[in-house]
């Protein structure tokens, strides 16, 4: 899924009608995202696809 796809699902969800919104790539290089969580230290785990987590 390219990055352009994966902020248009972002955006679709709504997230468009705030105020101020601003886009930032906060990791690369990733092949077909799947989903993300967000961790309570802050960090991130993001699936993708073929199976993989990483963890930013």
């Amino acid at each position: 899924m390219s990055r352009r796809r994966l902020l248009a699902g972002l955006l679709g969800l709504g997230l468009s009608r705030a105020q101020g919104l601003r886009a930032e790539e906060v990791v690369g290089a990733l092949e077909v995202p799947w989903a993300l969580a967000f961790l309570p230290g802050g960090g991130m785990l993001i699936s993708e696809r073929p199976g993989r987590i990483r963890l930013f």
